[in-house]
């Protein structure tokens, strides 16, 4: 049975059940009866100088050397025993009392283990637990429990960190924070929980009460107070005592009891609601889009139930704006207001006098336009006028009437009134007079009307002398009008016809006129656009303004049209702006063309766009150029024709056909005084279309002479360009300025002129040149003769002929972004067919730079059977031989030089074609260092250089390049 030691000296307690073994090991304990064991072992001892109060566990603090102190006052009591590998140092000096339960100690000490405190632990002042590297020079309170790097500084009191990761807290007062990474707090009773990189400043100044929970780089500055940010990116707090959210999920009811600001969007799903105790907000400070308040139901599928904005509580609910703040109501669609359905109602509109602002009520059109008023206990009115003048009407239901009044400056006189209950209407003349029996109205000196007596017992008409109508007038018999007729609404003559709105004529059958200022005269007609007018005709229509129409039958004007007219004609139509459209059948100008015109002709149409043309008579034409006459076929008969533009057409254009003898008719372009500077006759012909016989020509024919001409013929299918250039038989010795003539298609053609070929040009020919009756054999070369002329000869020593060539261009310089592409010809050199043969020796020289460098740049120099231009990409294939190569990544200068053999008719001998230059071999390792190569130089060959800049910095230039024959 344990033996209880509480109350107990530590002699009386602890040493006498624990005692050193009788053997004197450090590492065995014995009792005071000698029974040993071994105890829990741990590194260090517990040292103190004093005891001072009890430290109660449930298990040991285990150290492995014992318990060293200099003076133990008072006993340890714990439910175990303290143990200890070994026991040093453990003297006991002046114990002091016991210690009891609520006394205290100044004990430092080190744990190692794990410990259990069943009781209360007080720790004053400090606490680190777990620590890593963590700081404090805190002279208050502060604890630092779990996390790394974390740090508390010196001016900081009663500062906490928890489990946080290179937390700081710098210069606060009651400052914590719990979790997360890299955050920083400062001031006074602040803390952040959890997130990444948030801060709470305070910048020197006392700000307090400042929350930042979870999140990641968000910001509460040292102007703020009481203020929390929940979650988010990058917020930075700016108004003291509030909750900044990026975005709150509710998933039941939320209530604000301050102010809320909603700085993007809110979403009150399913049942949930948010209550407002207080103002609540909706704010967007973007440039160009709206704050906006949207309440949203997808659910509701009536014209009773949707979304709801309701109002409750007081005795009015307000819509308000500010005196510097405009509303405005734009709906979508359908907009009712129903009011009264809750019991008594009441619906005012009510603007203030305010001379500078204006009251509308606009329908610009409806299905059905309805105002009905039912006045239940009163009389109602509608009224209009103007308080300051003389002007208004009204609608009145006063004493008992019905009346259509006047406002004249302080009260309403009436114009038409009717008694409540009676079908009698009585109208108002100038003098307020109703009128009595048999009177009629008339008008009075100052253009008012009057009631009056009236003769024939009552009868207004025949009446002789002048009447204004202001309405309409309807005459069912004839009417006879000696003078001028001033028709100020509106005239209408005929039957089955459709008046206009105002001031409009119309005269004839069955017209619609149904417009302002419109006209009409004829029968079937319409006119629906405002000022337009039809005389004549019939089934015309017009839908535009300001268009005419004479004498058309059957005939559009389209409402494309303006300022426009027809005159005659059958099924046209007319879309055009300022077109006119005179005579012919189905002829169209269509919308969108403006200034133009059809005069007559069938079934011509002026295109969409079309500007300032006009077609002429003719058939199935179609005006698609602006400014152009459009006609089939035009004689002019005298005064001739001054055309200062172009001629096209499809036929012969033939001029002076009825000219007398000895006429000196001509067609001239320009003249002495306006002479033409690039003046031509130009025939074109197609030689991919037309491949079969064709003959244009320019001929000069004298009756009874020779012809001269400059045709264009092809009687072979094969569309020669030029096949005959003839100026009738000529001879040598003659003075003609051009001495150049054939006897006709199948013979020579003669030249009497020196030919020169400027610099830049060449003559290509694919035949032979005959030179003293001979052309030549292969390997001869032109030679002269003793006279100085051209002869074929026999070359000493290999080929013949040219024997050098330049490349051209004759420089160049490319970059990447300048060059046409990679593997492309830069500059060439064209040799023809037996200009080399065998047992020629050529040279290749060229000298090249880079500059700029920043990657590799290939160029080649390379001989092609065939033909390729600079500017095109490698030719390739077996006839595409390489003879010079170099590819070189920095910046430098390069020289070319190689030499060929021309050793038979399929070996060309050259050095490495991979070096740029011959090199040297004293021993040849790993192949032959001369190459063969097949060049069939009695073909035609192009030498050219290119090459690859495959970087972006290089500046490749070259100064030029030769291939030449070193022998002969």
């Amino acid at each position: 049975m344990a033996q209880d030691l509480s109350g107990l000296y530590i002699s009386q307690s602890f040493q006498n059940l624990v005692q050193r073994s009788a053997s004197g090991a450090f590492n065995v304990l014995a009792t005071a009866t000698g029974t040993e064991f071994i105890p829990i072992s741990a590194s260090y001892a517990i040292s103190a100088s004093k005891a001072q109060s009890v430290v109660s566990a449930s298990y040991a603090v285990s150290s492995s050397r014992a318990v060293s102190a200099s003076r133990a006052d008072s006993a340890l009591s714990a439910s175990y025993a303290v143990t200890a590998s070994f026991a040093e140092n453990a003297t006991v000096n002046n114990l002091q009392e016991v210690l009891t339960a609520g006394n205290s100690a100044s004990i430092g000490f080190t744990v190692t283990g794990s410990s259990i405190i069943s009781g209360s632990l007080r720790v004053q002042k400090k606490l680190i637990s777990g620590e890593f590297n963590n700081t404090s020079t805190s002279i208050g309170p502060v604890a630092i429990i779990g996390g790394e790097n974390n740090t508390i500084d010196g001016s900081t009191q009663y500062g906490i960190i928890a489990g946080a990761t290179r937390g700081t807290i710098e210069s606060a007062d009651a400052t914590g924070i719990l979790a997360g990474f890299r955050n920083t707090a400062r001031g006074t009773y602040n803390a952040i929980v959890g997130g990444t990189l948030n801060t709470i400043d305070n910048g020197g100044s006392v700000r307090k009460g400042n929350v930042i929970i979870g999140g990641n780089s968000n910001l509460i500055p040292a102007t703020v107070s009481g203020s929390v940010i929940i979650g988010g990116q990058n917020i930075t707090a700016s108004r003291d005592n509030e909750v900044t959210v990026p975005a709150l999920d509710v998933k039941n009811r939320a209530i604000v009891s301050g102010s809320a600001i909603i700085s993007s969007s809110a979403q009150l799903l399913n049942d949930y609601s948010v209550e407002s105790i207080g103002n609540a907000r909706v704010i967007k400070n973007v440039a160009g889009q709206n704050a906006t308040l949207v309440i949203q139901d997808d659910a509701q599928n009536s014209f009773t139930e949707g979304p709801t904005l309701q109002f409750s509580g007081s005795k009015v609910g307000l819509l308000k704006s500010d005196g510097q703040t405009n509303v405005r109501f734009e709906m979508g669609r359908d907009f009712e207001w129903t009011i009264g359905s809750g019991g008594l109602a009441q619906f005012n509109i009510t603007k203030e006098a305010q001379s500078s602002g204006d009251f509308k009520i606009e329908d610009k059109g409806s299905r059905s336009a309805r105002y009905i008023h039912e006045n239940q206990n009163e009389t109602g009115s509608i009224r209009f006028a103007n308080p300051t003048k003389d002007v208004g009407v009204a609608i009145r239901m006063d004493d008992n009437k019905m009346a259509l009044q006047m406002y004249s400056g302080s009260a309403f006189v009436p114009i038409i009134q009717r008694a409540s209950g009676s079908k009698q209407v009585n109208l108002y003349d100038s003098t307020s007079s109703t009128g009595s029996s048999a009177q009629v109205l008339t008008s009075n000196a100052n253009g008012g009307i009057e009631w009056a007596a009236g003769g024939g017992g009552g009868a207004a008409f025949p009446y002789t002398g002048s009447a204004q109508i202001t309405g309409s007038l309807s005459v069912t018999g004839s009417t006879t009008i000696e003078g001028k007729v001033n028709i100020q609404s509106g005239a209408n003559s005929g039957s089955a016809n459709t008046t206009g709105l105002k001031d409009f004529l119309t005269v004839g059958y069955n017209n619609n006129n149904n417009t302002i200022n419109g006209t009409i005269i004829g029968a079937n007609n319409t006119v629906n656009g405002e000022n337009s007018s039809i005389f004549g005709g019939d089934s015309v229509t017009i839908n535009s303004s300001y268009n005419s129409s004479m004498g058309a039958f059957n005939s559009t004007i389209d409402n494309t049209a303006d300022a426009s007219a027809m005159l005659g004609g059958y099924q046209n139509t007319l879309g055009g702006v300022r077109s006119a459209l005179v005579g012919g059948r189905n002829n169209d100008i269509q919308a969108s063309s403006d200034f133009g015109a059809i005069v007559g002709g069938f079934q011509n149409t002026i295109a969409t766009g079309v500007t300032a043309s006009a077609i002429i008579g003719g058939k199935n034409i179609v005006a698609s150029k602006s400014n152009t006459a459009y006609v089939n076929g035009l004689e002019v008969t005298s005064l001739g024709a001054n055309i200062t533009g172009s001629i096209i057409g499809s036929g012969n254009i033939r001029a002076g056909q009825q000219a007398a003898a000895f006429a000196s008719d001509s067609i001239e372009l320009g003249s002495a005084t306006v002479p033409v500077q690039y003046g031509n006759i130009i025939i074109h012909g197609s030689n991919t279309r037309d491949l079969g016989n064709k003959y244009n020509g320019f001929q000069i024919q004298a009756v009874g002479g020779n012809t001269i001409q400059f045709a264009n013929s092809a009687f072979t299918g094969l569309g020669n360009d030029v096949h005959l250039f003839s100026m009738g038989a000529n001879s040598v010795g003659r003075t003609d300025s051009i001495k150049l003539w054939s006897s006709g298609s199948g013979a020579d053609l003669n030249l009497s002129t020196d030919v020169v070929i400027q610099s830049g040009n060449k003559l290509t020919m694919s035949g032979s040149i005959e030179l003293a009756n001979s052309t030549g054999s292969v390997g001869q070369v032109i030679g002269v003769d003793a006279s100085g002329k051209a002869k074929w000869e026999t070359a000493s020593g290999g080929g013949g002929g040219i024997t050098s060539f330049q490349l051209s261009p004759r420089t160049s310089s490319y970059t990447q972004a300048t060059a046409p592409g990679c593997d492309y010809v830069f500059q060439t050199a064209s040799i023809a067919g037996g200009t080399f043969a065998v047992g020629d020796i050529l040279e290749i020289r060229s000298m090249l730079e880079q500059t700029g460098g920043s990657g590799t740049t290939y160029l080649t120099f390379n001989v092609y059977q065939g033909n390729v231009a600079p500017g095109a990409g490698y030719p390739g294939g077996s006839g595409d031989l390489p003879l010079a190569q170099s590819q070189n990544s920095a910046d430098g200068k390069l020289y070319v030089n190689k030499t060929l053999y021309i050793n038979s008719a399929t070996e060309t001998s050259v050095w490495n074609t991979g070096n740029p230059n011959d090199t040297a071999y004293n021993a040849v390792a790993g192949g032959d260092p001369i190459q063969n190569l097949n060049i069939d130089w009695t073909q035609d060959q192009t030498f050219y250089y290119g090459a690859c800049i495959d970087n972006a910095g290089h500046t490749l230039k070259n100064y030029g390049g030769i291939i030449r024959k070193l022998n002969g």
